[in-house]
């Protein structure tokens, strides 16, 4: 196969420089006004710090918090089995930054470079991987294509892509399909994702179905949940009532509000955690619900102070910090899965089940459908199409534990019989690197002022 024309990537440059300049009011308004966009400002630009080639490397990109949590058994599992290799974490944004760092602190990791082909070349410059994983869907055709031109083996893994994104991808035509042309493996959720990547002109040969990772990356059971010091800092004990909801998005917060308020009527003691997809809407949040009557705290005053508030068995609390939301799951009775009563698609529903805690989620999973699938066809999981419906089943499941312990049980099982998704990638990776070698890395075409 040819290496990609550099037109290619002159053609891509100048469709992001046109998106930039039409967007520019609001780039400027936003990197004037919102730290977050000026964090890893020279990462993102092509200037992480320069990686010793001394060993190889293995680039994982994973977008967020999500696609980190998904990646890092992949990234351990190579670890074990390549201890001679270094790794590299990528992420875009701050909050995936942030439970990368957490977790993975031996690992270097940076920001994901823009898709300049100068950004992109410098970075690879600096970093010099000899392999390269993207997790699920990160489709940028300068990275891709630049990795093509160095010989390094790119595979995306726990792939999927929804019949939008294929719609969309498709409007860029020849470009995207000669990006995915060089691809060296797509390890597919499930033969749908298969056949969509295919679609999109992945040769068909490297496109296989190996499973979804999200079942090993999903916590197992604690032992004692109610140990974790934020459990206890939020005044969560054993014999209590907690419902939780999780990864949620604007107006599902309220939402919940409503049904807790209309439930507790009935259960006196109930509590309610809220832990917003996004932690930065902590204020926003706690405002909506305390305008509905609600006592509410943020988590990190809980966290913080010497001693819990008096009423704290009677307010809602809103998480506003990264990496609780697995404790909160193992010690609920229940939990709604955010990003559901809203157009957004979904958010990862096997954590609530992989520690028997039944759950809840309206009808957009797009982002999930098979998980949500497995899980309601074995009585594990409900969907709820409103906000009246979501409030007839929180009522009606709390008030039969023999219910919810059934449904805890088959969640379990069904994340169980999951697993094995990660030991199937890393054949595959170790498969493409051994046909591939360990590539040279070629001087880049653009200018690195920090050489």
């Amino acid at each position: 196969m040819s290496s990609p024309s550099p037109l290619l990537s002159a053609l891509l440059d100048l469709g992001y420089l046109a998106a930039a300049v039409a967007a520019s009011p609001w780039i400027l308004w936003r990197v004037a006004t919102d730290a977050r966009a000026r964090t890893g400002l020279r990462e993102r630009l092509g200037f992480p710090h320069r990686r010793a080639p001394i060993r190889p490397a293995l680039w994982m990109h994973a977008v967020s918090v999500g696609e980190v949590q998904t990646g890092l058994p992949l990234l351990e599992a190579f670890q074990a089995a390549h201890p001679d290799w270094d790794r590299v974490l990528s992420t875009t944004t701050v909050t995936g930054q942030t439970v990368a760092r957490s977790r993975r602190p031996d690992d270097r990791v940076v920001y994901f470079p823009l898709d300049w082909s100068g950004s992109v070349a410098r970075a690879h410059d600096r970093l010099r991987p000899s392999a390269i994983v993207t997790v699920e869907l990160e489709l940028w055709p300068n990275f891709f294509l630049e990795a093509e031109r160095r010989g390094i083996p790119l595979l995306i893994v726990n792939g999927r892509i929804t019949e939008r994104s294929v719609r969309r991808f498709r409007r860029l035509g020849p470009l995207v399909r000669r990006a995915l042309r060089g691809v060296a493996a797509v390890c597919a959720q499930g033969s749908d994702h298969a056949e969509r990547f295919r679609s999109l002109g992945v040769p068909p040969d490297r496109v296989q179905v190996t499973g979804n990772m999200k079942f090993d990356g999903a916590p197992r059971p604690s032992a004692d949940p109610y140990a974790e010091p934020f459990v206890r800092r939020l005044g969560l004990r054993p014999g209590g009532t907690l419902w939780v909801g999780g990864s949620t998005h604007a107006p599902e917060e309220e939402i919940l509000a409503r049904v807790h308020a209309a439930v507790k009527t009935s259960r006196p003691g109930l509590r309610l955690v809220l832990v917003p997809r996004h932690p930065e809407r902590a204020d926003e949040v706690v405002k909506g619900v305390a305008a509905q009557g609600h006592r509410c705290y943020k988590s990190s005053l809980l966290t913080a102070a010497s001693e819990p508030p008096q009423d704290l068995d009677d307010a809602v609390v809103v998480v506003d910090t990264v990496g609780e939301l697995r404790k909160l799951y193992g010690v609920a009775s229940l939990a709604f899965v955010g990003g559901s009563l809203v157009p957004h698609g979904g958010q990862n529903m096997l954590e609530p089940a992989a520690v028997g805690c039944p759950a809840l989620f309206g009808p957009s999973v797009g982002n999930f459908r098979d998980i949500a699938e497995a899980l309601t066809a074995a009585g594990a999981a409900r969907i709820v199409p409103d906000a009246e419906a979501l409030r007839e089943a929180v009522a009606g499941l709390l008030a039969r534990r023999d219910r919810l312990r059934e449904m805890g049980e088959a969640g379990r099982r069904v994340v169980e019989e999951g697993r094995g998704a990660t030991r199937r990638n890393l054949a595959v990776l170790e498969q493409a690197i051994a046909m591939g070698g360990t590539p040279p890395t070629p001087r880049s075409r653009h200018p690195d002022p920090f050489s």
